[in-house]
């Protein structure tokens, strides 16, 4: 599909699809061309490991008061 076309006639996953290939392309230029990359957030193992804690117990809370 055109980009016109799928602004037109797409549906929400066609447009998420869209941006996040039009996203990497302009990332791609830019690292290409010397420009800033996009930040990414660097995190230690320390916090990764929190975070992933977190999410578990998060999850496990979810089933309790689902029943």
């Amino acid at each position: 599909m055109l980009p016109s076309e799928v602004l037109s006639r797409g549906n929400t996953m066609d447009l998420l699809i869209f941006d996040a290939s039009a996203s990497y392309k302009r990332y791609l230029q830019d690292k290409e061309s010397g420009k800033a990359a996009v930040k990414t957030e660097d995190f230690s193992q320390d916090e990764l490991k929190s975070m992933m804690e977190k999410s578990r117990s998060g999850v496990k809370n979810k089933h309790l008061y689902s029943r």
